[in-house]
C-alpha cells in the first residue's frame, strides 16, 4: 500500500451568456473529490460538456460523471493500483452503458445525450488521465503544470468528439504517471482560451496560479464557501468577457 495521500479539491459550474440569452440550460457538469478504496484515498475529476446539438445533454452530461464515480467505486483494486489500458477501456464501456441504458429508458437515440468527457484519477503511486472530445487537462505532478492532453476537434471547426460517438475509443487519449498529483485542473472548453496558450500547447500560468493560490488558502473555516467561489468565478464579467459558453472546472491541490 502507498503512503496516504489527501487532496484539497473543488468543482463547479457556470451558465454561458450565450445560453441565457437562448434560454438553454446549463449543459456542462462536474465532479471533484476522494472516493475511498482498500484504505487509499483516490482522486476523481471529472467534466462532461453536453453538445450543444443534443436534445438532452445536460441529462448526459450529468449521468457521465455520476458513471466515472460509480466505476471508481466498483472497479477492480488491481486495476485502479496499475491503472493500465484495461482501467480505460473499463471506464469507457462503464459511461457508454450507463449512457445506453439512460437512451433505452427515456426511447431516445444515443445521440441526444451526447457529450465529451475528461478525466483525472490519482492514487498513492500514480495518476491517469482520459480525454474524448475538447476541454482541458493540465496536471502538476511535480514537474510543474503541463497540458497533458491537446484539446479534440473533428475535421471541422467547432466539431468535437463525443463519448457516445460509435468510434469514441479510437478518439480516446489518454496518459500515465507514476506520481501522485500534486495540483491539476480539469475543465470544459468554454474555459480554453483564458486557460490555455493553444498555439505553445501549455497552460496560462497566471490564470492557474490565482486558482491554486486560493485552494491553498482552504482551511476548515472557508471551506465550505469554497464552491460557491468558484461558480461565482466562472460567472464572473471577466470570465464572460472572453467566453458565451458554458463553463466547468475541477481543482484539486495536494495536502500535505
Amino acid at each position: 500500500m502507498g503512503v496516504c495521500v489527501r487532496w484539497e479539491t473543488v468543482g463547479a459550474a457556470a451558465i454561458g451568456t450565450a445560453h441565457l440569452e437562448t434560454n438553454t440550460p446549463c449543459q456542462d457538469r462536474v465532479w471533484a473529490g476522494s472516493i475511498e478504496r482498500d484504505g487509499d484515498n483516490h482522486l476523481v475529476l471529472t467534466v462532461a460538456d453536453g453538445a450543444g446539438s443534443a436534445a438532452c445533454a445536460e441529462k448526459g452530461a450529468q449521468t457521465a460523471v455520476e458513471a466515472v464515480c460509480d466505476f471508481v467505486l466498483q472497479c477492480s483494486a488491481d486495476d485502479l493500483k496499475t491503472m493500465g489500458p484495461s482501467l480505460a477501456d473499463g471506464l469507457v464501456d462503464a459511461v457508454r452503458a450507463r449512457l445506453l441504458a439512460l437512451a433505452g429508458e427515456d426511447e431516445r437515440p444515443l445521440r441526444d445525450f451526447a457529450c465529451t468527457l475528461l478525466v483525472a484519477l490519482s492514487g498513492p503511486d500514480g495518476t491517469f488521465v482520459l480525454q474524448i472530445g475538447d476541454g482541458g487537462i493540465v496536471l502538476d505532478t511535480g514537474n510543474g503544470p503541463e497540458l497533458v492532453i491537446m484539446p479534440m476537434g473533428g475535421e471541422y471547426v467547432n466539431v468535437t468528439r463525443f463519448i457516445t460517438d460509435d468510434d469514441a475509443t479510437l478518439h480516446m487519449e489518454t496518459r500515465l504517471f507514476d506520481a501522485p498529483i500534486v495540483r491539476a485542473a480539469v475543465f470544459s472548453d468554454g474555459l480554453q482560451r483564458l486557460a490555455l496558450d493553444l498555439s505553445a500547447e501549455r497552460p496560462h500560468p497566471p490564470f492557474f496560479h490565482s486558482l491554486f493560490g486560493v485552494l491553498e488558502t482552504v482551511n476548515d473555516a472557508n471551506r465550505v464557501d469554497l464552491t460557491l467561489a468558484l461558480e461565482r468565478f466562472l460567472g464572473s464579467e471577466q470570465v464572460n468577457a472572453r467566453t458565451d459558453d458554458d463553463k466547468a472546472m475541477a481543482l484539486a491541490l495536494l495536502r500535505t
